[in-house]
């Protein structure tokens, strides 16, 4: 099964709407059990890649990729998945706009690779972690994030022109 990458990011962070400086691969895939996601993060210069260990949930200052997954497309919940590219990992649950629980510990996996001209992530959430209606047809709200540390730049997904069709 291939999945086709997503690849049209825009920066929300230090200027917003410019293209990203570097770019940002995302695939998604799915079968019955779990979501996959897959990241490549291409760098220019790949030396300067931020990618300090630390404690789960307690992420350092580094590059990073988010995952957002409103579920029930209420746009004011969301399962929220970090990834740096040191491979730490943190879950939060997100609501209100504005607030976060990082207490929350779903179960999942995530992993990171520095590669020679970027890094990666991927991430395995089991879909019993996240809290949906049963319903034959889902429609999910899904936000990735890429935040590149020496540079404070952040960016995300804009698929404006894909629903433009």
């Amino acid at each position: 099964m291939r999945a086709e990458p997503f690849d049209a990011f825009v920066q929300s962070f230090p200027q917003e709407g410019a293209p990203p400086s570097q770019r940002t691969e995302v695939r998604v895939l799915y079968d019955a059990h779990t979501l996959y996601v897959g990241i490549r993060c291409h760098d220019s210069r790949p030396g300067e890649i931020l990618a300090p260990l630390g404690r789960r949930d307690k992420p350092p200052a580094s590059d990073s990729v988010q995952v957002a997954i409103d579920a029930n497309l209420d746009r004011r919940t969301a399962a929220f998945f970090m990834v740096t590219a040191g491979g730490v990992l943190a879950d939060a649950l997100l609501f209100d706009d504005d607030q976060q629980n990082f207490d929350w510990d779903a179960v999942w996996d995530g992993a990171s690779a520095l590669l020679p001209d970027g890094w990666s992530a991927e991430l395995a959430i089991p879909l019993s972690t996240l809290r949906f209606p049963e319903a034959p047809m889902q429609r999910w709200g899904f936000g990735v994030k890429r935040e590149i540390g020496r540079r404070h730049e952040q960016m995300g997904g804009d698929d404006r022109k894909r629903n433009r069709r």
